[in-house]
């Protein structure tokens, strides 16, 4: 399966940052990608309690106006949460082919502000390919080093790889993905590939 992807910033995303990701997935999945012009979330999705957005809505939204054959991986500086949860980091809806990921979050927890964004890259990273992971057919992986096992809390999120193990690859492969090797983890070896 040759995959097209686009990733799009939302609410003022960093140009340097979308690039970044742009070429994470494109040399993941060997995939066509296109970075599109910044836009905003309508301030309609925002709960005005909780200061977070509606994620599911905010899914809806952006398949409406990017969605189609293609997958569609949108970055939105701000935060999320859907409906049973406190936040999440994103969503995803493989019916839909879009991701959403959230970045308000990953930038906490960082005490030192010269490794500051290079945390927040890795972090971006992992949350990338897990919401990828779920578009492409991916559920949750019981491997906490694998990308696609589930943070509950950022710390979560610190401890794995941005790499799947080599079961959600040999699913990936299954599904007809193709994953370059430099993106599996081996979890009976301990090794990457």
């Amino acid at each position: 399966m040759s995959l097209s992807i686009h990733v799009i910033g939302l609410n003022n995303t960093n140009s340097q940052v979308l690039e970044e990701i742009a070429v994470l997935v494109s040399e993941a999945f060997n995939a066509d990608v296109r970075v599109l012009s910044d836009d905003n979330v309508p301030s309609e999705f925002i709960d005005t309690f909780r200061n977070q957005y509606r994620a599911e809505e905010v899914l809806n939204w952006v398949y409406g106006k990017w969605g189609g054959e293609k997958v569609v991986l949108a970055i939105i500086e701000g935060d999320g949460y859907v409906e049973g949860l406190n936040f999440v980091f994103g969503v995803a809806s493989p019916q839909l082919n879009v991701a959403l990921v959230f970045t308000y979050r990953l930038k906490l927890w960082i005490r030192n502000k010269d490794i500051s964004r290079r945390v927040f890259i890795e972090r971006l990273r992992k949350e990338v390919m897990h919401e990828i992971g779920h578009v492409l057919g991916l559920g949750h992986c019981s491997n906490p080093s694998c990308v696609m096992f589930f943070s509950n809390t950022i710390f979560d999120t610190d401890r794995k790889t941005w790499k799947y193990c080599s079961n959600c690859a040999k699913k990936l492969k299954s599904l007809g993905v193709v994953l370059r090797h430099e993106y599996i983890f081996d979890r009976s070896a301990n090794r990457t590939y």
